[in-house]
């Protein structure tokens, strides 16, 4: 596709936008991400994505026409077959199922596996990735929908009262497996309340389970036990027992208790029917989510321990293989064959443009320079946005009554490097896994990108952080060290003198 036709695609829509730390090897595999619902759901939802990468940070954009399309499709199809989703859940939970399978095939060791068992596996997470995008990219629609949007399926209740009702509905209604690794940590605190010394054995086992959990895009991160160990001494001195057992119960309980707290609002509020069926899908969607996130945590895992392995068989630096395409992984398993260091130092900065054209999916990759036409565009559709000032969806309100929440902005973009300090306003592009660490650290938290069901919104709900999500622009136009005001009745934000 020349040039010309790729501007004229660029100037036909709006787009929305994403952004995480990430290699060029991601990138690749996630590349028709958006496309892939073609095979999940036997339906063009998208007709384009594009992705870029430059010094290991990642934009992702794809049509807001489209997602709206794709949500309207969603809601339509919900109605008019309340099973579909369920059956569709059953195919995904199986794909789901198939990457766990191979995540603990990978634990026990690659060391004794030859090559041709080394392509398989990796061949065999790939198409599981491509599979499972198509599944759980359809809440992606989610992102694009307005304050206002929520705020007339709930006609007649003041806005502040429907807003709560919104967080409330539209949240995980079932453990995510972030709360569950949470649970089997309080559980270990009450266990070894009396003497937290005699929990290391636990904490293995903990570590076992958990290790990969801070994984991401940018790659694989292995926690030890000093790091569960340090979480568990935490909880035994911050928290008294009594409370230990309170938060287990309600995390064990969190699903009978969060449709008891629906039935509430159905009783006290005139809901409708169509609202009621909406927010049923916005769970669902919330689940797709947090079942993709866990998933690719654990595919990072899996293509870090291949990677291993062929750094150790063929000498190829991790920072190359980073880099390198899927096939050509393949073809150094196959044969040994080498990408040179010229061609791998060309990808530190590419665009990966994906599409549909004649039902099959296609991409196009721009390195270096070659792509800078895309980019600029993008970038003066972001510089426009910075100058109307910042307004967001309030994710959450927190646990107390104050709906102003000042504190000094700390911008991260790498959760590991970054430094943050604790009461700090933890502004980023998004947040994933990686960053609940600082979540939990933090005073509040400002993203510029997300929807109702995405991790921060999820998450700061979980931790009662004050969150505003979908500024588009917070990094843009905050610096480190600003004063700011979050306004949690409004959903802005103010840079104080």
């Amino acid at each position: 596709m020349n040039k010309k036709k790729i501007l004229k695609i660029l100037n036909s829509h709006d787009w929305k936008e994403e952004e995480s730390q990430l290699f060029f090897h991601a990138e690749e595999q996630f590349k028709t991400s958006y496309l892939e619902g073609k095979n999940a759901y036997k339906r063009n939802l998208y007709s384009t994505c594009i992705y870029c990468i430059h010094n290991y940070y990642g934009y992702e954009w794809a049509p807001k026409d489209d997602a709206k399309k794709a949500l309207d499709w969603g809601i339509k199809k919900n109605k008019e077959d309340k099973k579909y989703f369920r059956r569709k859940y059953k195919e995904f939970a199986k794909v789901c199922a198939d990457i766990n399978n191979v995540f603990l095939e990978v634990k026990k060791g690659l060391e004794k596996r030859g090559n041709k068992d080394l392509k398989k596996i990796f061949l065999n997470l790939f198409e599981l990735g491509r599979k499972q995008y198509g599944y759980s990219l359809l809440p992606e629609g989610l992102d694009i929908l307005s304050e206002q949007y929520y705020l007339d399926l709930l006609p007649g209740i003041k806005t502040d009262k429907a807003l709560d009702i919104v967080r409330i509905l539209g949240s995980l209604e079932k453990m995510s497996f972030l709360e569950q690794e949470k649970l089997d940590l309080l559980k270990l605190a009450q266990k070894h309340f009396k003497d937290i010394k005699k929990a290391h054995q636990d904490i293995e086992k903990h570590r076992q389970n958990y290790f990969w959990i801070q994984n991401s895009f940018r790659g694989a991160v292995y926690l030890n036990s000093k790091f569960f160990f340090g979480s568990l001494k935490t909880i035994a001195k911050e928290k008294p027992l009594k409370e230990i057992k309170k938060e287990i119960y309600s995390l064990k309980n969190k699903k009978r208790l969060f449709k008891e707290k629906i039935k509430r609002i159905y009783k006290n509020y005139n809901i409708s029917k169509e609202t009621k069926n909406f927010f049923e899908l916005v769970r669902f969607f919330a689940l797709l989510q947090d079942d993709r996130k866990q998933n690719i945590q654990k595919q990072v895992f899996c293509i870090d321990q291949i990677f291993n392995e062929v750094n150790e068989r063929f000498k190829i630096p991790k920072s190359d293989l980073d880099n390198y395409l899927i096939k050509e992984v393949v073809q150094v398993l196959e044969k040994g064959k080498k990408v040179p260091k010229k061609e791998i130092n060309r990808r530190k900065k590419a665009i990966i443009f994906s599409y549909v054209e004649n039902n099959k999916l296609k991409s196009e990759y721009f390195f270096g320079k070659e792509g800078d036409f895309i980019a600029d565009f993008f970038k003066k559709k972001r510089k426009e946005l910075s100058k109307k000032g910042l307004k967001g969806f309030v994710a959450s309100v927190g646990k107390g009554k104050d709906m102003l929440i000042k504190g000094k902005v700390r911008i991260v973009f790498d959760p590991i490097k970054d430094k943050f300090n604790k009461g700090e306003i933890l502004v980023s592009g998004m947040t994933r896994p990686e960053f609940v660490p600082l979540m939990k650290q933090a005073k509040a938290i400002v993203t510029n990108e997300g929807g109702i069901t995405t991790h921060a919104a999820i998450v700061s709900r979980e931790l009662e952080t004050p969150c505003i999500i979908g500024t588009k622009v917070a990094t843009d136009v905050l610096k480190n060290g600003n004063r700011i005001q979050l306004d949690l009745n409004e959903g802005t934000i103010k840079i104080l003198k």
